[in-house]
């Protein structure tokens, strides 16, 4: 049995700390952030995680993630309409689960529901919210708080973001940041799931 620091609760981490619950490990994830509410919009759910979700006991459903129907490819300077298909069947052929989309708050909080859960395989994970850490040793392995409390681990896992220190600290050289080599633009939004939403997505995919 590790005891296992985990430094950073989004979704790195607490997939991280799931895993080695399960695996029979101590794991203790410290967050800065004083609240731990994610934000964001529609996140997809690939079949790869699927079947990890499925695995440790999510219910799609319940979290309402919202299953796959139909995927179609546009050509993002003339909009003529490349390929469409049908997710729901290709997903479960090739990727073996199926295709989701969920809203990013969602899938935190049930990540954060299966990391603590009193109940299933190993020891609920302790998530310390308000500890920014500051600091880290590569050697001990340990980590150093913001009010220079140090503690020591088995094992120390980074998933701080973009801007990690953890990163630093093994490499020895600053995350710069890179300038993307593409101008593609993403636009995310939410519709409701009701009957009058998806006949409208399915006339205009048949158009």
């Amino acid at each position: 049995m590790l005891q296992v620091i985990i430094v950073g609760a989004g979704i790195a981490g607490l997939s991280a700390a799931i895993s080695l619950r399960r695996a029979g490990h101590v794991v203790h994830i410290h967050e800065r952030s004083s609240t731990n509410h994610a934000i964001g919009a529609a996140i997809n759910v690939p079949p790869n995680a699927t079947r990890f979700l499925t695995r440790w006991g999510l219910d799609p459903s319940f979290w309402r993630f919202t299953k796959s129907q139909l995927v179609t490819y546009n050509d993002p300077f003339t909009m003529e309409t490349i390929a469409v298909h049908s997710t729901d069947k290709t997903a479960r052929e090739i990727g073996g689960a199926e295709l989701y989309y969920a809203h990013r708050v969602d899938l935190h909080s049930a990540l954060t529901w299966l990391a603590t859960r009193p109940d299933g395989l190993g020891v609920p994970v302790e998530i310390h919210l308000g500890s920014g850490v500051i600091g880290y040793n590569t050697l001990k392995p340990s980590i150093t708080l913001a009010g220079s409390k140090e503690i020591c681990a088995d094992l120390v896992i980074g998933a701080d973001g973009v801007h990690s220190l953890a990163s630093q600290a093994v490499t020895g050289q600053e995350n710069e940041p890179v300038e993307p080599s593409h101008s593609n633009q993403c636009f995310r939004f939410l519709i409701p799931s009701t009957g009058r939403a998806y006949s409208l997505m399915m006339r205009q995919s048949e158009d």
